[in-house]
């Protein structure tokens, strides 16, 4: 996705299988970061918690034991520098948020991101961009057995979306993965549900996605 410059990411990780790699994340997600104190107190650590409150968490996910695997947070507009409303999101100082949850005793794990741009447009072109990002695999071991756009769902409240599903397969075995990304305001956010086929029914993706969206709208005084 462009260029990416030296400003530091923030990461959270915990080790073990169900903490794999995304497919997408060397493409769409900055190196892994070195810790330090940039998200401390100061207008970044504040920016920081308002994209992390959004996100949805454990106990907005029905089943068993799911927890937080990892989380990350960096600036906005880091993975496409040169671009003009990454440019914005960057001078605005908004902070890019994703969370990867997983099922206790289960393959099925899912992750939410929350995208601060400068504005509802610049967050309706990422939107717009979002797809390329997510066709095909980047993965040497990993093979694509079928990817489509899906045209008969439907995210209530939201009129411009971007679902998306893949089948892959590799060493790991297969995995089905959804894929749901709209616009709250100047927010692009993005949902994703993993598993074995039959592990996330399009109703439990277009329900969680409605949750996060309501989530975005709390935050910003919207709901």
């Amino acid at each position: 996705m462009g260029p990416v410059s030296a400003s530091p990411v923030t990461a959270v990780e915990k080790s073990g299988p169900r903490a794999r790699d995304p497919v997408w994340k060397n493409r769409t997600m900055p190196p892994d970061p070195t810790p330090d104190d940039s998200d401390g107190p100061g207008q970044r650590g504040v920016e920081t918690a308002k994209s992390l409150a959004m996100l949805l968490g454990p106990a907005d996910l029905v089943g068993r034991g799911w927890e937080i695997v990892e989380e990350r947070t960096w600036p906005t507009g880091e993975l496409d520098s040169e671009s003009d409303k990454s440019r914005r999101a960057h001078a605005a100082g908004g902070i890019t948020a994703w969370r990867k949850l997983a099922e206790a005793g289960s393959t099925r794990t899912a992750w939410f991101e929350v995208v601060p741009y400068a504005s509802p447009a610049d967050a309706e072109l990422s939107l717009r961009q979002v797809p390329r990002y997510f066709v095909g695999t980047s993965r040497p071991d990993q093979s694509i057995v079928s990817e489509r756009v899906v045209d008969d769902q439907v995210l209530p409240g939201s009129t411009d979306t971007w679902i998306f599903e893949k089948w892959t397969t590799g060493p790991g075995g297969d995995d089905l993965s959804r894929y749901v990304g709209a616009t709250v305001d100047r927010i692009l956010f993005l949902t994703s549900f993993g598993g074995p086929d039959g592990a996330w029914s399009w109703g439990d993706v277009v329900a969680l996605t409605a949750r996060q969206a309501d989530q975005v709208r709390a935050a910003l005084g919207m709901a």
